[in-house]
Parts: C-alpha cells; sequence; structure tokens
C-alpha cells in the first residue's frame, strides 16, 4: 500500500467528478459507475484507483438494492481497499469519511449475513463529501 496522501495532492474535483459525487449520493449507483468508468478510461494511474476505488464502493451499494450479497461485500471490500491509499483526502473529496462509513456499512453486512441483507438501512449509505462540504 502507498504512503498516505495529503488532503492537497491531486487537483480539485472535475466537473465529471462532481457529477459522479452528486449520482452516488442521490443513489444513482449505476449513472456514477457510468460516469467513474468514463472518468478511469481516460485517467492515469493515479487518478484510475482512486475513481476504481469509488466505483466499486457504489456498485457494492447497488449489489445491497439488488440483495446481491456476494456483489455487495466483494466490491465494497476492494473499492474500500483502494481507497485507503488516497486517505484523507484526495482532489478534494474527503476520502477517510467515505472509507469508515463504507466499512460500518460493509461490516454490518459481514455480521449479519446473505439473509438479513434486504434488513440494510438504505439510510445507512454514506454520502461522499468534498473538502468544502466538510
Amino acid at each position: 500500500m502507498e504512503a498516505r496522501r495529503s488532503s492537497t495532492q491531486g487537483s480539485a474535483p472535475t466537473a465529471a467528478l462532481l457529477r459522479a459525487i452528486q449520482e452516488f449520493n442521490d443513489h444513482r449507483f449505476f449513472e456514477c459507475h457510468e460516469t467513474l468508468e468514463a472518468l478511469w478510461l481516460q485517467g492515469h494511474s493515479q487518478t484510475r484507483l482512486f475513481y476504481q476505488g469509488i466505483l466499486q464502493i457504489a456498485v457494492g451499494f447497488l449489489h445491497v438494492r439488488r440483495r446481491n450479497f456476494r456483489g455487495a461485500v466483494r466490491l465494497m471490500g476492494s473499492g474500500i481497499d483502494k481507497l485507503q491509499a488516497f486517505m484523507p483526502s484526495f482532489m478534494g473529496v474527503d476520502v477517510e469519511g467515505l472509507v469508515r462509513e463504507s466499512s460500518a456499512a460493509l461490516q454490518w453486512l459481514t455480521i449479519n449475513g446473505e439473509a438479513r441483507i434486504s434488513s440494510f438501512d438504505l439510510s445507512g449509505i454514506p454520502k461522499i463529501r468534498c473538502e468544502e462540504d466538510v
């Protein structure tokens, strides 16, 4: 894992990243995936991993809504792992908050298991915050 990055690393969020964040926060996870995938395809290695981490968490929550336990746990865990290298923040995004709140959701899923995925409280889905929001 890379060393922790400071909040000054990376550029300010692009309009496309802000759109993906809004889509995530509106629980439009499929749209968020599409927006981030386009960014991922254009990005360089550092930002590609960042976009992929958020994308995987978004798709993880899409799987929660669709009650696909294995997909939710696998993708959320992978996204969380990728984003830890970007804490506390990157490109103006509060990565630490997203990782912390997504980890809490993943822990709930792991403890409660596949049989209770339909009981997951969707209000527990984190909001992605930018530095100016915190």
